[in-house]
């Protein structure tokens, strides 16, 4: 489990996701901090998010074109390292905030199915390299981080989030550098390597299949009803009265919830489908994103944190397996950016927006119920595309790739 290409992949999802993460989940507390409304800030997450679907379309197509995630990963993030240390030093005010905050999004925001279609290629070159340690390493790096964290916020205000994710991310770049060195580009899947004694059929020839028309938009309404309960959640806990060290343990128990949950999802999908994984995980989501709604104190927000385990702990590598066993060959890259713009892209942009004028229409409570409703929809179609005798999503062979992780044909898988 922990051979040399998965510990030192783990260090750059340690420390990416360590700073990454935690400016992206203070923020919108920094920007209450800083006079914004929830309208503003729902509507200036949202713009992020849009700038972040530019820098995905922009980057991934520049590592696919390139095939060198690693080069592009490590210019970003110095990228990003200095405009986090800009937010710290820029005044308070709105228009030079939101302007270096697009930048910082365009930059890290998007990084995420690089580094996934990185790792998956470098398996082919070090079989032993697992998505799933690697990736739940990343979930302890963030809790570790926001936990201690939010002590410093309380003691020196939040903007000293901006120079302490800059650091960490200074630290992924020279991990970068390192395993750059070591393993260079991604190789080709191969495709040869069955499971079950079935042939594997080489994937449908055009990126937008039928299979992954059907899944995008569904990936899409999933963050649309997650995304405002998360970036709320830090505002939820302040309303009943909690601190930004409460903040700090409410972020740091989701995290480290989602680690088992990730390090299991290797073993889950060789015994069952990605799609009844996919589905359980939907499931979850929707007692996640409603039982924050009836919380009486910071203490019950901060448990209830500990679902984001069985929710979004399954569903990322799940969603993540079935979109690379979806696409074709030579579009590794272009199929985790895919995913990401519908659910970290589009999906946040709208749930973002509409999360700020639910609070402002309804309350929090309120905004939390109405995610549960989408919630609820997006698991009923998810249902009916997966869940039906002659779903094409039930008859893609699958293959068997290094590292013992069954996926879909022809696709390696973050």
């Amino acid at each position: 489990m922990f051979n040399k290409p998965t510990v030192l992949f783990s260090g750059i999802q340690w420390f990416f996701w360590s700073g990454f993460g935690l400016i992206f989940s203070f923020i919108a507390a920094y920007y209450q901090e800083i006079g914004f409304t929830p309208t503003q800030i729902g509507l200036f997450t949202g713009l992020t998010s849009l700038t972040n679907i530019l820098g995905q379309l922009t980057l991934g197509y520049l590592s696919d074109r390139l095939n060198n995630p690693g080069s592009i990963l490590k210019v970003s993030l110095m990228a990003g390292v200095g405009f986090a240390m800009a937010l710290y030093f820029v005044p308070p005010q709105v228009a030079p905030v939101v302007v270096v905050s697009i930048l910082l999004s365009f930059f890290t925001q998007s990084l995420s199915p690089i580094l996934d279609s990185w790792i998956m290629g470098t398996r082919q070159k070090a079989p032993g390299l697992d998505y799933g340690v690697t990736r739940a390493l990343g979930s302890i790096g963030f809790a570790l981080t926001t936990m201690l964290s939010g002590l410093l916020f309380d003691r020196f205000g939040l903007g000293f989030l901006f120079p302490l994710g800059a650091g960490l991310m200074g630290i992924a770049v020279s991990i970068v550098w390192l395993v750059q060195g070591m393993y260079g580009s991604p190789e080709k899947s191969a495709p040869e390597d069955t499971i079950n004694n079935e042939t594997a059929t080489p994937a449908n020839s055009k990126f937008f299949n039928p299979e992954m028309i059907a899944i995008l938009p569904l990936l899409f309404f999933t963050f649309v009803a997650f995304r405002p309960t998360h970036l709320f959640m830090p505002i939820l806990i302040t309303s009943l009265g909690g601190t930004n060290e409460q903040i700090g343990y409410g972020l740091a128990m989701m995290a480290i919830s989602e680690v088992p949950f990730m390090v299991a999802s290797s073993k889950l999908m060789r015994r069952f489908k990605d799609t009844s994984v996919l589905m359980v995980a939907l499931a979850m989501f929707v007692v996640r994103i409603l039982t924050p709604a009836f919380a009486n104190g910071p203490t019950g927000v901060i448990v209830l944190q500990l679902l984001q385990g069985p929710s979004f702990g399954l569903f990322w590598p799940a969603a993540v397996h079935i979109l690379f066993r979806l696409a074709p060959e030579g579009n590794k890259t272009l199929a985790q950016t895919a995913g990401s713009l519908a659910t970290f892209g589009l999906g946040s942009v709208v749930g973002s927006t509409l999360g700020g004028y639910l609070v402002e229409w309804y309350g929090l409570r309120g905004m939390y119920l109405v995610s549960t409703i989408i919630m609820l929809l997006v698991t009923f179609g998810y249902g009916w595309i997966f869940m039906r005798s002659d779903s094409p999503f039930n008859r893609v062979p699958l293959v068997k790739l290094p590292g013992k992780e069954s996926v879909g044909p022809s696709q390696p898988v973050p």
